[in-house]
């Protein structure tokens, strides 16, 4: 689990460090969830109790999208408590396609 959060926190330094450039200057990033635009796709990521994972939204009109998303969370557990041992494992993956609709062009959506 250290090593995801350790890659969750190198990507996003490296996506901020790419919007850091002066060719980028005069435009705003927001992390928030993306919003329809004239952009032709747009890719996230993302960490919480699903996992850490990446999203893909895909433009589908002026008002909706299309947004595919995977997460994966791994833990193991190994504990002995006096004389009694406790072993388990979790793997979660999750992987979803939604369509988002944007009914007033902000960050509000419907999915």
């Amino acid at each position: 689990m250290k090593k995801l959060i350790l890659l969750y926190i190198v990507c996003m330094f490296l996506v901020s460090n790419a919007y850091s450039d002066s060719q980028f200057a005069d435009e705003s990033i927001s992390f928030d969830a993306p919003t329809v635009s004239e952009h032709p796709f747009s890719v996230g990521v993302n960490m919480g109790s699903l996992g850490i994972g990446a999203n893909l939204s895909l433009p589908l009109g002026s008002n909706a999208s299309l947004r595919a998303n995977i997460n994966k969370f791994k833990y193991n557990l190994n504990k002995k408590y006096k004389k009694v041992s406790f072993k388990g494992n979790l793997n979660l993956l999750n992987a979803g396609l939604l369509i988002d609709y944007f009914p007033a062009n902000n960050f509000f959506r419907l999915s």
